[in-house]
């Protein structure tokens, strides 16, 4: 039993940290624990780093916890930073506070993945019920005083072993969510270290907690999916088969196709919010360096040319820092999906064809859209989903559209629209509410609940009464309705638990 001494007014109960930090910590501390039973043993396990504000983080200046006991001896002043990910150990630098030994390198375990949004204008409900669609809806989320971190955890940790490529796995699976959530809409940071520094999660941060924990084979698989719609490769991206390692002799970095561009023709990378730049390019390009066996003085007079010509260079202490940071022997070589990346955004946009492709099978490909003569079903419903999209809000979920708009719009054929609208009477996605002599009114189910919950809100409606009135109104199928109440439930159960005394009985408010 976990004693009540965790349980605090900052920290969240100590089985949320549990969740998160799975067995990469003691239970209790090894010297001066207040809580260990007599006689209780435990063998040594990982360390994580906790830092006090952001400053602190800046000059990583921190303390090193190697238990949930010295977690919550924290109550009275929670960190504002942590490394939820242990490390196989952590120490301090001589003489100092300062924290050293939180390297990729030396990690013992990745529980949770996570991307960090910068910025409040687009309304993060979207965003869950977007992810939910894909079947990963989102463990929880910490609200910054800029944006958000969205978190995944892990059932099962990915421990590291020599290979690293559960490190390498996991990547990719984190790239293709940014990429994702970017594509919503989303102003996501590409370059921040997926299993490094968080926001330390407690009850005032945390907005949203369904503890929903997900198996890696399951993350993979919705990673996948997003390869095949972003047009990338998923055996290269995905396969958790360690091979051999190759000989670089006749395959170095720095012969590559990318590794070319980016020196000649990268003159106009700067970088903004989002979106990797110009440390990003001299690191990665560094590091082609050393996995090639370039000696590190060729490297640094190659990487201070590349400054040089750059329409806006960097000061040559950043790209000293960025090469020696490649030669520290913690990298093996440079990730092509962070090469790619940089191509895309500041050179050409059909980068894909310069990296490696999957092997080629025969299958029986269906004809493209634009070379058959019928569209199908299918096609049609998402292009009706995706125009509703574009033309509705969560403020304003709603719009009418008569036979001849949709004609227009979609460019279909009277005959396939009355088959699309019948298809869609049950569809967990869209809301059809049709009335004869008037023009059909469509919505996303999931606009629709957002906009409900804020009207119980302002309203003060309890939500079964809401929900009765909604239905008796637009007269929906038992089918929609219960994928309406099913999702606004999805956000209900994720309130974090100090924001459940705000809510009054069987009312419940927006608060995510």
């Amino acid at each position: 039993m976990v004693s009540n001494a965790y349980k605090c007014k900052k920290l969240w109960v100590i089985d949320d940290y549990k969740m998160v930090l799975k067995d990469g910590l003691r239970e209790f501390k090894f010297k001066n624990s207040r809580l260990k039973p007599a006689g209780h043993t435990e063998r040594t396990k990982g360390s994580v780093a906790l830092f006090r504000t952001k400053a602190d983080l800046a000059f990583g200046r921190g303390f090193i916890a190697t238990s949930l006991e010295a977690i919550g001896d924290n109550a009275d002043h929670a960190p504002s930073h942590w490394t939820a990910n242990p490390f196989r150990y952590l120490t301090y630098k001589e003489g100092t506070q300062s924290v050293i030994g939180h390297t990729e390198d030396n990690l013992r375990q990745i529980n949770q993945i996570f991307i960090d949004i910068d910025t409040k204008e687009n309304d993060i409900n979207v965003l869950v019920l977007d992810f939910n669609e894909l079947g990963i809806i989102p463990t929880y989320i910490i609200e910054t005083p800029r944006g958000y971190q969205v978190f995944w955890i892990l059932e099962t940790p990915g421990y590291v072993n020599s290979t690293h490529k559960v490190v390498s796995v996991l990547k990719s699976v984190r790239a293709n969510l940014v990429k994702f959530a970017q594509e919503q809409g989303y102003q996501v940071d590409s370059g921040a270290n997926c299993f490094g520094v968080s926001r330390f999660p407690t009850e005032d941060n945390v907005i949203f907690n369904i503890r929903t924990e997900y198996k890696i084979a399951d993350l993979i698989s919705v990673s996948k999916e997003l390869s095949q719609k972003f047009g990338q490769n998923t055996m290269v991206l995905h396969s958790m088969k360690v091979k051999a390692p190759q000989s670089t002799s006749n395959k170095r970095q720095i012969d590559s196709e990318w590794y070319q561009l980016l020196f000649t023709q990268g003159a106009s990378i700067f970088g903004r919010k989002g979106c990797y730049g110009r440390d990003n390019a001299i690191f990665t390009m560094a590091l082609a360096n050393y996995s090639s066996g370039s000696p590190y003085e060729v490297a640094l007079g190659k990487m201070m040319e590349w400054n040089y010509r750059l329409d806006n260079p960097l000061a040559d202490r950043v790209v000293e820092q960025k090469v020696k940071s490649a030669y520290s022997g913690n990298y093996q070589a440079a990730a092509e999906e962070y090469a790619q990346n940089l191509i895309e955004t500041y050179i050409s946009n059909e980068a894909g064809s310069l990296f490696g492709k999957a092997p080629v099978y025969w299958h029986k490909f269906k004809k493209a859209r634009s070379e058959r003569k019928y569209s199908h079903l299918k096609e049609w419903r998402d292009d009706l989903v995706s125009y509703v999209k574009q033309k509705t809000t969560v403020d304003n979920p709603y719009i009418k559209l008569s036979t001849s708009e949709l004609v227009e719009a979609l460019g279909i054929p009277e005959r396939s629209l009355a088959r699309l609208r019948s298809a869609l009477t049950e569809d967990k996605i869209l809301m059809v509410i049709a009335r004869p002599g008037v023009a059909t009114t469509f919505a996303l189910i999931n606009y629709v609940a957002i906009y409900l919950l804020t009207k119980m809100k302002t309203k003060k409606l309890a939500l079964k009464q809401l929900l009765t009135k909604f239905i008796n109104r637009h007269g929906i199928s038992s089918q929609v309705s219960a994928f309406l109440e099913n999702t606004i439930n999805l956000l209900q159960n994720g309130i974090a638990p100090n924001k459940a005394n705000q809510i009054e009985q069987e009312t419940l408010k927006l608060i995510i």
